[in-house]
C-alpha cells in the first residue's frame, strides 16, 4: 500500500515537461528565471505589405520576436499546461 502511494506521488514529478529541458527552449541570458526563456516553436507573425498593397504574413526569426515560454504554456492553442509540443533535448 505504501509503495503504491509513493509511486503515485513520484511519477508526476518526473513526467513534468519542463521548458528548460525542451529542444525548442532558448535561454534568456539576461535572466536566471526559466519562464523568461523564449520558445522557438512559436515565433510571432507580422503582416507585411508589399509595394502593390498585397498583404503577406510572415513568421519572424529573431529571438526578440519569439514568445516567452510562460506565454506558450499558458495557452492551450500553443503548448498549454500539458506541454503538447515538448521534445527533450
Amino acid at each position: 500500500m505504501k509503495l503504491t502511494i509513493v509511486f503515485l506521488l513520484i511519477v508526476p514529478i518526473f513526467s513534468f515537461k519542463k521548458c528548460s529541458n525542451c529542444k525548442h527552449f532558448i535561454k534568456n541570458t539576461k535572466s536566471t528565471i526559466f519562464n523568461f526563456g523564449k520558445c522557438k516553436m512559436f515565433p510571432k507573425t507580422k503582416d507585411i505589405y508589399s509595394t502593390n498593397d498585397k498583404k503577406e504574413t510572415v513568421k519572424t526569426k529573431t529571438i526578440e520576436d519569439m514568445y516567452y515560454c510562460s506565454t506558450a504554456r499558458e495557452y492551450s492553442s500553443m503548448c498549454g499546461v500539458e506541454g503538447k509540443w515538448y521534445q527533450p533535448k
